[in-house]
């Protein structure tokens, strides 16, 4: 079912570069595997970019993350289904017109969950709020701090077999290195 795939390459991913500094930035992956319960299996990032979540499951976890994107040739329409009964979870910040989609199709091959990077407002609108009400959505993880931006993100999770209400919680803001101490 993966023949169209470079298996070797995907499962292969590239050596990951270290950690600059003690006190780099913890990024927003990093920050929500410290919140959200332990992934097993293939886990994939249909839509990687820079491979940004990548490098936060290897220096958070000591484990890789599959990675692929559209840059690369892998468009996830065509690749998440490809990956069929191998795939566990998809973590991901896709672009925002492209959310609902790759969660809709993540959610019909995926054996645990969907986890995606999104601005909160996702929450929002007509189209929008009545979709998430059919699906499993079982949390919502909002950055209690924007350490980056003006703008309001929050980890969506999807999680197959949910029923009910999804629990929303705050990642804990980051401390400032010089308050740590």
């Amino acid at each position: 079912m993966t023949d169209n795939i470079n298996m070797p390459a995907l499962m292969n991913a590239e050596k990951l570069p270290d950690r600059k500094a003690d006190n780099e930035l913890i990024s927003t992956t990093e920050r929500f595997l410290a919140v959200e319960r332990p992934f097993v299996g293939m886990v994939l990032d249909p839509c990687c970019g820079q491979r940004d979540i990548a490098k936060a499951f290897s220096h958070f976890r000591g484990s890789g993350i599959s990675s692929l994107d559209i840059s690369d040739g892998y468009d996830f329409r065509d690749t998440i289904p490809q990956l069929g009964h191998e795939l566990v979870s998809v973590v991901s910040q896709p672009t925002y017109d492209q959310a609902q989609e790759l969660a809709d199709l993540a959610l019909k091959h995926t054996k645990d969950r969907v986890c995606l990077f999104l601005k909160l407002s996702f929450l929002e609108g007509r189209k929008h709020s009545q979709w998430i009400k059919e699906t499993p959505l079982s949390r919502v993880w909002i950055f209690s701090d924007r350490a980056t931006s003006e703008t309001a993100y929050a980890w969506f999770v999807w999680e197959r077999g949910h029923v009910g209400r999804p629990q929303i919680d705050w990642i804990p803001p980051l401390i400032p290195h010089n308050e740590a101490l």
